[in-house]
This record gives structure tokens, sequence and C-alpha cells, in this order.
């Protein structure tokens, strides 16, 4: 199983790239960015991935299921409530 590279930006404590292999959830690398900070917007969490070199943004992810592969870019909103 290789590994890449993910991105995650926005409300967690540590925002920045870190590696996600095969079966890597998106809870698993909200985790190695520290967490969401208390802002965070944690139902609004998106994807953001290249699909044949369009951009397409899966939203609704389930935190704890949803895989990442190599290049997503995890974005967390802030929270306005």
């Amino acid at each position: 199983s290789k590994s890449g590279m993910c991105y995650v930006t926005g409300e967690v404590s540590s925002p920045g790239s870190y590696p996600c292999g095969e079966g890597t959830t998106v809870l698993q690398l909200i985790a190695l960015a520290n967490g969401f900070t208390g802002k965070a917007s944690r139902s609004s969490v998106r994807i953001v991935r290249m699909v044949e070199n369009e951009k397409v943004i899966l939203e609704d992810v389930e935190l704890d299921t949803t895989k990442v592969i190599d290049n997503d870019v995890i974005v967390i909103p802030e929270s306005f409530f």
C-alpha cells in the first residue's frame, strides 16, 4: 500500500500536510492535525479531490468511515453558531 500526502486546512490545531495511506480516514487525518479547534464546524467538513484534473468537492463527509486518497485536501470550516 503506497502512502501519499494529504492536506488539512481550516479549523484544526495544526493545519498542514500529513501522510495518508490506504485506509486512512478523515478522522484519523484530523487527529494527525491535533484535532478540531473550538470553532470548527464538524458537520461541514469537506474534501477537495482532483478527479481526472477536475476539482471535485465532497460534502456530507462521514468523518470516521470516509477514506482519503493521495492529494486530498480536507477543509474544516469555521462554525458560525
